[in-house]
C-alpha cells in the first residue's frame, strides 16, 4: 500500500515517537533515574530514549544540553562538563556526538563497553571497528548519517575540493544550498580528517578555505547585503538534512553536499538516483566512504547508576531497540539484520515537499541495499567531528566573513587557537 507522507520546513519524515513498543521486557532493566548528557540538542537522540523509557517506564531519564542556545560555546559547555567529571558529579551517560573521545578514555572518564557491544549481534562490522580505541569500545553509536555529494544530472560538477566546486559552479551557472550546512559539510570532509590526523593546519590550507567560504557566499548572495551574513555558532552547525535531494531534482538548484539522516531521506535519494533524475556519490576519504556516527553513548566510570545506564544501551543495541530506533526515529540503524529488512521491505512513499513538488519513491534495489552495506560493514571513515576545534576554525571563518577580520588577522588568530589546543 502506497503512504503518503507530508514534509514542512525541515525533512520530518513519517517520524513519532509513538512507535515505540510498550509491551516489551528489558532484559536487565534497572529501577532509579538516569542522568544523560548531549553537547546539543537532537530530538533523534530524544526519541530513541523515549524508545526505551517505553518499556522501561520505571526509569526516571534527566536530560541535560551542555549547547543549549546561541549564547553558550563548546568551549564554555565542555569546561562545566569536564570540572563535573573531576569532582566525581558528572552524568551517568554522555553522548559524545561532537565530543572528543580520546581524552575522555586516555582520562578515565569512561566505562569499557567492550563486553556489551560484543554481546550485541548483527551490529554493522565497519561501524564497531571504527568505534575501537586500543582495542576496546568505550562509545557506540545507535545509528549513522552519511553524506553525499548530490547534482543534478545534466550538469557537471567537481566536488574534489572547495575550490574547484565553485569554479565548476560557476561555469555551469547552477545555484547551490544553504550556506551554512555546506560550510559545515567542506569542513567535515575536507578540513577535519587533516586536521585530526595531523594536529595542525597550515597557513595556506587554512587560508584557501577562507577564501573559498568568501567566494562560496559571494556565490549565494551576491549584493544582497542583508541576506549576507554567516552564523558558525555551534547551534547552527548539526548534522541535520536540508532537502537538498529534491531540490536538485526539479531543478530548484544545481548541486550541493548533504547529510542523509533518515531511512526515509535515503530511500527518496536512491530512487531519485535509480531514475537518473540526479547523480549522487556518496563523500568520500583517502578512498574511503565517510559516515557520521551518530548518538554515540558512553557510560562515565563515575556513574551513580552504571547498571542502569548499561540496561539502557543493551536494549537500544539489541534487534528490538534498533527496530524501534528505525521505527521511531527514522534514523539509520547500526544493527545489519535491521538495516537490511527495512530496506529489503520498504515500499513505495509519495512525499509532499513543499514548493519543491511531489515525488513517489520507489522501494530501495539491491544495488542500493548492498551499496549501504558495503559502506557500512567495509574499510569506511568515521566522522567524529571534535566540536572545539570545528568551533575555533568555523568562527574564525565567521568573523573574516561578516568582515569582523581581514583574512590575515582571522587566519593568524585561528591558527593561534588551534596550536594552543592541541598543546593543552
Amino acid at each position: 500500500m502506497k503512504k503518503i507522507f507530508a514534509i514542512l520546513l525541515i525533512f520530518v519524515l513519517a517520524l513519532s515517537a509513538s512507535g515505540c513498543s510498550d509491551n516489551s521486557s528489558v532484559a536487565n532493566g534497572e529501577t532509579g533515574k538516569l542522568s544523560i548528557y548531549m553537547l546539543n540538542d537532537s530530538q533523534y537522540a530524544r526519541d530513541a530514549i523515549a524508545c526505551y523509557m517505553a518499556v522501561a517506564p520505571y526509569v526516571e531519564m534527566d536530560i541535560e544540553v551542555g549547547v543549549p542556545d546561541y549564547d553558550t560555546t563548546v568551549s564554555d559547555a565542555l569546561k562545566k562538563l569536564n570540572t563535573r567529571l573531576l569532582s566525581g558529579n558528572g552524568p551517568d551517560i554522555i553522548l559524545m556526538d561532537d565530543i572528543q573521545l580520546e581524552s575522555y578514555i586516555q582520562s578515565g572518564q569512561l566505562m569499557d563497553l567492550t563486553g556489551i557491544v560484543e554481546e550485541a549481534e548483527n551490529l554493522a562490522h565497519g561501524v564497531v571497528e571504527n568505534t575501537k580505541f586500543n582495542g576496546k569500545v568505550y562509545a557506540i553509536p545507535l545509528s549513522v548519517t552519511l553524506m553525499a555529494n548530490i547534482k543534478r544530472a545534466d550538469t557537471s560538477v567537481d566536488f574534489s575540493s572547495l575550490g574547484k566546486f565553485n569554479e565548476s559552479i560557476k561555469t555551469e551557472h547552477a545555484v547551490i544550498g544553504s550556506f551554512d550546512r555546506q560550510a559545515a559539510l567542506w569542513y567535515r570532509t575536507q578540513i577535519e580528517p587533516e586536521l585530526l590526523q595531523e594536529r595542525e593546519i597550515t597557513d595556506e590550507k587554512l587560508r584557501t578555505f577562507y577564501q573559498d567560504l568568501y567566494e562560496q557566499m559571494d556565490m549565494i548572495y551576491g549584493n544582497d547585503k542583508e541576506s549576507r551574513f554567516a552564523s558558525f555558532q555551534q547551534i547552527n552547525l548539526q548534522a541535520v538534512s536540508g532537502l537538498v535531494a529534491p531540490h536538485v531534482f526539479f531543478k530548484k538548484i544545481g548541486a550541493s553536499k548533504e547529510y542523509i539522516d533518515t531511512l526515509s531521506y535515503l530511500q527518496m535519494l536512491c530512487s531519485m538516483g535509480n531514475e537518473s533524475g540526479l547523480d549522487f556519490s556518496f563523500c568520500r576519504w583517502q578512498d574511503k566512504d565517510m559516515y557520521i556516527p551518530m548518538n554515540r553513548i558512553a557510560i562515565c566510570s563515575k556513574s551513580k547508576n552504571s547498571e542502569g545506564a548499561a540496561a539502557l544501551i543493551e536494549y537500544l543495541l539489541s534487534e528490538e531497540g534498533q527496530q524501534q530506533i528505525a521505527k521511531s526515529t527514522g534514523c539509520i540503524p547500526v544493527n545489519s539484520k535491521v538495516l537490511r529488512s527495512v530496506m529489503e521491505n520498504s515500499e513505495e512513499r509519495e512525499y509532499v515537499i513543499g514548493e519543491a513538488g511531489s515525488y513517489k519513491a520507489k522501494p530501495f534495489t539491491e544495488k542500493n541495499v548492498e551499496q549501504i552495506f558495503d559502506l557500512l560493514n567495509e574499510n569506511s571513515y568515521s566522522v567524529t567531528t571534535d566540536g572545539m576545534l570545528m568551533e575555533i576554525i568555523m568562527l574564525g571563518a565567521q568573523d573574516y566573513l561578516n568582515g569582523n577580520l581581514s583574512l590575515d588577522a582571522a587566519t593568524r588568530q585561528t591558527l593561534k587557537k588551534v596550536g594552543i589546543y592541541f598543546a593543552e
